[in-house]
């Protein structure tokens, strides 16, 4: 018997050299969240939204960023800005935490709720043995396409929304948002209130000794306008040894 451990590959890319902050912020109300985008946009960053569900390995206020030129200014101002705000210090992360990853030019902010615990959907996840299929869901990912407009990000969030960003600088289109559904076993169609794109939903999976790579494709069943007509992926790591819930939380 055997245990699922799950790797998720998310790579966020920047078109040019103005810093992106990636604002996690599921646990800040309206008014902490407008005062934060505020003061990170007048203070030259540009800011993108988010409400994933946080990496198991943050257990406190958190920044993780790709170490690169004028990365160490940029952290200062936003560490700065986070200061002034009465949020405190912040543990930095080279590059990943968990299934989160952020290349040149990207920085996430994630700011734990004032109770100082993240429920965290999957904390139990390795505790539970288990020989049935592994299939990645859609609910709470991100999936990213590189051949429309640039690099854009799809979220699927769990409660049945999508939002698309561009991630070049400046952006080549417009936030989009709207709902999501899947349809029977592959399809899924993403609705906003102009437009209705129906996509194929593909599933691949690589066999190694120790893991299975699994890739999530959507592709759109007729060619349209970019970006809510392109082809998104996301890639998982399943892996197959015994672990323990102890040394997956790094203990």
């Amino acid at each position: 018997m055997w245990r699922l451990a799950l790797a998720v590959s998310f790579i966020v890319v920047a078109g040019c050299s103005r810093t992106v902050v990636h604002l996690n912020d599921q646990f800040l109300d309206e008014q902490e969240i407008k005062e934060l985008v505020r003061s990170f946009e007048d203070s030259g960053f540009a800011v993108v939204r988010r409400q994933n569900h946080y990496p198991e390995t943050i257990y406190r206020n958190t920044l993780i960023y790709f170490p690169s030129g004028g990365s160490e200014k940029a952290l200062a101002k936003i560490q700065a800005i986070l200061l002034g705000k009465g949020y405190g210090t912040f543990d930095l992360a080279y590059a990943s935490r968990g299934n989160h990853s952020y290349t040149k030019s990207n920085v996430g902010v994630y700011i734990l709720p004032k109770s100082g615990q993240v429920p965290h959907e999957d904390q139990n996840l390795l505790d539970i043995p288990s020989r049935e299929p592994f299939v990645p869901s859609l609910s709470d990912s991100e999936l990213v396409s590189r051949e429309c407009k640039g690099v854009a990000i799809l979220d699927m969030l769990s409660g049945g929304q999508f939002q698309l960003d561009s991630m070049s600088e400046p952006p080549s289109f417009p936030p989009e948002k709207g709902r999501w559904q899947q349809v029977g076993e592959d399809g899924v169609i993403l609705s906003t209130k102009e437009a209705k794109v129906l996509f194929n939903l593909r599933r691949t999976v690589l066999d190694r000794d120790d893991f299975r790579q699994h890739q999530v494709i959507l592709e759109p069943r007729k060619e349209g306008g970019a970006p809510l007509g392109c082809r998104f992926s996301f890639s998982v790591r399943e892996y197959k040894q015994w672990r323990t819930s102890d040394e997956r939380h790094g203990n």
